[in-house]
């Protein structure tokens, strides 16, 4: 949704002032796709990682971009790079998708930034299915979050 991209630009453009490397998770390739255009009209040096492009790709990517859209997927199983400090996602019902993700920020690497795990609630209070879904969701990824890495490392945003 619009809100939901205007978060994640907001997020990008203020982790990438810091200096972070910044690994932003999503699941649609179309996503991914018009974040990584709109990062590189912003003058910021980016890639994109989803289920077309071959690792040989991926490795160039993950070792010169600062801001790397990539599949959740992807990003939970076969991306492995020390640098990334920061993770911009969503919720996950998924505890062990969950702690991929943050093992993701929490690589160890001497000279590295403290992990800073984002996650973005992408549903408002509309009084339906979804909000349930999303406290159950909330409960187990800040449950398996707070385990891995400590509550304060992460941060929420809600739009």
């Amino acid at each position: 949704t619009p809100a939901y991209t205007r978060v994640i630009k907001n997020l990008c453009k203020e982790a990438a002032a810091k200096g972070r490397k910044i690994l932003v998770l999503l699941q649609r390739t179309e996503g991914i796709l018009e974040l990584e255009q709109w990062a590189k009209s912003e003058g910021l040096n980016t890639g994109a990682i989803h289920g077309n492009v071959g690792q040989k790709d991926r490795l160039a990517i993950l070792s010169s971009a600062q801001v790397i859209f990539a599949n959740r997927k992807i990003a939970g199983r076969a991306l492995d790079q020390p640098d990334i400090d920061t993770i911009i996602t969503g919720p996950t019902s998924n505890a062990g998708l969950a702690e991929q993700i943050a093992g993701r920020a929490l690589r160890i690497k001497e000279g590295k930034k403290k992990p800073l795990i984002i996650v973005i609630w992408p549903w408002t209070d509309s009084g339906g299915t979804a909000l349930g879904q999303m406290n159950g969701m909330a409960r187990k990824t800040e449950t398996t979050l707070r385990r891995v890495c400590g509550f304060k490392d992460v941060k929420y945003v809600q739009r």
